[in-house]
């Protein structure tokens, strides 16, 4: 049975550690080493989207609020080529704010076309998360039925 978190959390990166059932606590206590670099460069569109659903924000935040999720240090040359997509594809918008005393910052929003992907992305996470966590973690239950790859013996392509 799928339990829905109140519809105030979705689209945040929260929703996704509530269908993962730990909490941000947890994940902040996590360390990401080992992580393939693909999962996160897979990831990061979605999560740098959630980052900046919670409210006006800018690159440098966006790490911060990244790393405090549990995702690990987010390097520049990672982030700001997805913002730049974000920004092409019409899901953020950006504005330049003048700094106090430094340089100006380009403030991030989310756009409405970037909240439907969002949501979308959202949904994909669960159903991709489940899928991936019944493979890795019951592989020995009948439901999972084996694939007659798996088991069918490799044809002899050497025998003419």
């Amino acid at each position: 049975m799928l339990i829905r978190p109140p519809s105030s959390y979705i689209g945040t990166l929260t929703t996704h550690l509530y269908y993962l059932g730990m909490s941000p606590e947890i994940v902040r206590g996590h360390t990401t080493e080992g992580y393939p670099p693909a999962w996160l460069r897979g990831f990061l569109p979605a999560a740098v989207l959630a980052v900046i659903a919670r409210g006006r924000t800018y690159g440098y935040a966006i790490t911060q609020a990244l790393e405090a999720a549990g995702l690990g240090h987010i390097k520049g040359g990672a982030l700001y080529p997805v913002l730049t997509t974000l920004e092409k594809d019409g899901l953020v918008e950006a504005t330049w704010v003048a700094g106090d005393g430094g340089p100006g910052r380009k403030m991030l929003t989310l756009t409405s076309a970037g909240r439907r992907q969002l949501e979308t992305y959202s949904r994909q996470w669960v159903q991709f998360t489940g899928a991936v966590g019944t493979l890795l973690l019951a592989p020995t239950e009948a439901s999972l039925s084996p694939s007659p790859v798996l088991h069918a013996e490799a044809p002899d392509h050497d025998a003419h």
